[in-house]
C-alpha cells in the first residue's frame, strides 16, 4: 500500500513539476521535490526516477543554477537511481560535479556539516568510488569508498556503510587479504543495522568465504559459505546459489579435494544461468586437469580460447601448453606459449585503449558543456523573439477592440467618432513607431550577439594556435557564423552564394563581417591583413563584385539593402 501511495504521489509531482518551473521555477520548491524524492531512496527507486524524469525538461531547458544545491542533488539521485535500477553508472558528468560540491560544503563547515549534508556527501563519494571502480581506477576508488565509508557511518546511513566497506575489502583483497577480511566483517556487522536485501548478505558472506579460502583457513570459509547457502535457501535465491557451488568447488579445489571439487563444478555448470557459461567451464576445467582428466579439461580449454574475456583466453592457452607439457606434445608448447603471450598483450593494449577512450570522453564533455551553454543562449533569445511577437499580438488585439467598441459608439456622438479617430490615428502611429524601434532594436542586438559571438570564437581560435603564423579560421567556425546569420538575416549568406556566384569564399567572409558591423581593424586582424588591403577589397568588391561605381554608395550601403 505504501509502495502504491509513493508510486501515486510520483505522478501527481511530475505533473505539477512543470507548472512549479513555468511560474519562475523557485528553487525552494524544487529543492522540496528533490527531497521528496531522496526519502524514496533505496526503498523506491522506481517512485524516485517517475519524479525525477519530471525535472528533466527544465534541466535541459536551461532553468537549472549549476552552482545551486538543486542541480547537485538532482545529481547525486539521478546516479542512485540509475544504480539501483541496475542501469550502470556509465559517466561521471552528475556525480562528480556533486562530489565536489559537497565535498567544498564539508571542507567549508571543517568537516562537521549537517547530518544530510554529511549523507549526501558520503553517497556522492560512495558513487563516485563506483565509477573509478569500473574505470580501473583502484586506487582512486578504495580511497573514495574510505571517505564514504568514516562520513556515511557518521551520518548513520548504514546502507551505505556497509556497502562502501563491502566494495572496499573485496578491492582491497588483491594486495591484502587480511585487511579485506577485516573490512568484509566490518561490513556484516552494519549490515544488520539496516533492512537491507538478503541477496547483499550471501554476497558478503560468500566474499568473506573466499578471503578465507585464499588465507586457507578453510575451516572459517565453510563457515561463512554454509551461511551464505542457508539465507539464499531460505530466502529462494536461486540465482546465487550458482556462485555459492562455484564457491564450493574452489574450496575444495584448494584443500586438494578434487574429486568433490569436480562434483560441484559439474552442478556449476549445469546451472540455466548463460551468463555463468564460461566460469562454469574454466572451474570445471580446472577440476579435470587436478583429477589428471587431460582429454576433458583440453577440450573445455580449447572453447574457452575463442571467449571475448581476455582474461579467460590467456588462462585457457597457459592450461592447454601445461597440458601439451603434461602429454609430452612439445610441438605445441612453442604455438600455446605464443597464444597465451599474445592475449596477454591484447589485454595490455585493451587497457590502454580504454584509458585513451577516457581522456577522450573527458574532452568530449567539456565539448558538450560549452555547447550546452551555446543552446541556452540560442533558446533564451528565441524565447525573448516569442515574447515580443506575443506581446505585438497582443496590441494588435487590444487595438481591434478598441476599434469595435468605436464602431458601437459612432451612431451616438459623431463628434466622439471623430476624437476616437484621430485617437486610434495616433495610438497606431504610436504602435508603429514603438513596432519600428522594437524591429530596429533587434536587428542591432543581433548584430551584437553576432559579433560576440564571432569574437569569442576568433579568440578562442586564437589561443588555439597560439605561437602559428595564421590566424585565419577554420571552415566549421565560418560555416557556424554562416548558419546563424542565414537563420538572422533571412538567408543573406545563401543569397550572395545564388546571385553572385563568381564572389570566392574570402569575398563571402567579408561581406559577413562587413554585415555583422566590423571596423576595418577587426576585419584586417580576422584575415592577418593590413587595414589599407582591407579597404582594397573592398573598392574592389564594391565596384566589380556588385558592379557600383558610385563614389557615394559604399559597400555597407549595398549590403544593408539585401
Amino acid at each position: 500500500m505504501k509502495s502504491l501511495c509513493a508510486y501515486i504521489l510520483s505522478i501527481l509531482l511530475m505533473l505539477l513539476a512543470p507548472v512549479v518551473w513555468s511560474c519562475g521555477g523557485d528553487e525552494r520548491q524544487v529543492v522540496e521535490q528533490l527531497d521528496c524524492a531522496e526519502s524514496y531512496l533505496p526503498a523506491c527507486p522506481d517512485s524516485a526516477a517517475l519524479l525525477l524524469d519530471s525535472l528533466d525538461a527544465a534541466m535541459k531547458g536551461g532553468g537549472w543554477d549549476e552552482s545551486s544545491e538543486a542541480f547537485h542533488l538532482y545529481g547525486l539521485l539521478r546516479t542512485m537511481t540509475d544504480a539501483l535500477l541496475l542501469r550502470g553508472i556509465h559517466t561521471d558528468s552528475l556525480i562528480r560535479p556533486t562530489y565536489i560540491y559537497y565535498r567544498e560544503r564539508m571542507e567549508e563547515n571543517d568537516w562537521s556539516a549537517s547530518a544530510i549534508t554529511t549523507r549526501r556527501y558520503a553517497r556522492s563519494a560512495f558513487y563516485l568510488a563506483r565509477y573509478e571502480s569500473s574505470r580501473d581506477s583502484v586506487s582512486r576508488a578504495e580511497e573514495l569508498f574510505q571517505q564514504a565509508a568514516i562520513y556515511s557511518e557518521r551520518a548513520e546511513d548504514w546502507r551505505t556503510c556497509y556497502l562502501s566497506y563491502f566494495y572496499q575489502g573485496r578491492s582491497v583483497t588483491a594486495s591484502d587479504v587480511v585487511l579485506g577480511c577485516t573490512l568484509l566483517k566490518k561490513s556484516l556487522d552494519l549490515f544488520g543495522r539496516c533492512n537491507d536485501e538478503a541477496d547483499n548478505h550471501v554476497y558478503i558472506l560468500t566474499e568473506l568465504s573466499y578471503n578465507y579460502m585464499i588465507l586457507e583457513e578453510y575451516d572459517s570459509a565453510w563457515l561463512y559459505l554454509d551461511e551464505a547457502r542457508d539465507i539464499a535457501g531460505d530466502n529462494d535465491i536461486t540465482r546465487l546459489k550458482s556462485n555459492i557451488m562455484r564457491q564450493a568447488s574452489n574450496i575444495y579445489y584448494q584443500m586438494g579435494n578434487y574429486q568433490e571439487a569436480l562434483d560441484y563444478a559439474r552442478q556449476y555448470a549445469q546451472q540455466d544461468d548463460d551468463t555463468l557459461a564460461e566460469s562454469a567451464k574454466y572451474v570445471l576445467a580446472d577440476c579435470f586437469m587436478a583429477c589428471d582428466s587431460l582429454d576433458r579439461a583440453r577440450s573445455i580449454y580449447q572453447e574457452l580460447t575463442t571467449s571475448d574475456d581476455l582474461n579467460i583466453r590467456y588462462i585457457a592457452f597457459r592450461r592447454l601448453a601445461s597440458i601439451a607439457l603434461l602429454s609430452g606434445q612439445t610441438d605445441l608448447i612453442t604455438m600455446l606459449t605464443d597464444s597465451a603471450y599474445s592475449a596477454l598483450e591484447e589485454m595490455y593494449y585493451t587497457s590502454m585503449k580504454t584509458k585513451a577512450e577516457y581522456y577522450d570522453l573527458v574532452i568530449e564533455k567539456n565539448t558538450q558543456q560549452y555547447d550546452l551553454q551555446t543552446d541556452i543562449i540560442e533558446k533564451k533569445l528565441q524565447l525573448y523573439i516569442l515574447i515580443t511577437i506575443m506581446a505585438v499580438v497582443f496590441l494588435v488585439m487590444i487595438s481591434f477592440i478598441l476599434y469595435k467598441h468605436y464602431e458601437t459608439q459612432v451612431e451616438r456622438v459623431e463628434k466622439e467618432k471623430e476624437a476616437e479617430i484621430s485617437r486610434l490615428k495616433i495610438h497606431e502611429q504610436e504602435v508603429e513607431n514603438t513596432n519600428n524601434q522594437n524591429l530596429l532594436y533587434q536587428k542591432n542586438l543581433r548584430i551584437k550577439l553576432m559579433q560576440h559571438l564571432f569574437l569569442e570564437y576568433f579568440e578562442e581560435y586564437k589561443v588555439y594556435i597560439k605561437g602559428e603564423t595564421s590566424l585565419q579560421f577554420d571552415t566549421y567556425r565560418w560555416k557556424k557564423i554562416e548558419n546563424l546569420l542565414n537563420m538572422m538575416e533571412e538567408d543573406f549568406v545563401s543569397k550572395l552564394r545564388t546571385n553572385f556566384t563568381g564572389f570566392s569564399e574570402e569575398d563571402i567572409q567579408l561581406c559577413m563581417l562587413v554585415k555583422l558591423k566590423f571596423k576595418n581593424s577587426q576585419i584586417a586582424d580576422v584575415f592577418n591583413i593590413t587595414v589599407e588591403a582591407i579597404k582594397q577589397r573592398k573598392r574592389k568588391l564594391k565596384t566589380k563584385g556588385f558592379a557600383v561605381t558610385d563614389t557615394k554608395i559604399t559597400l555597407e550601403n549595398i549590403l544593408d539593402t539585401m
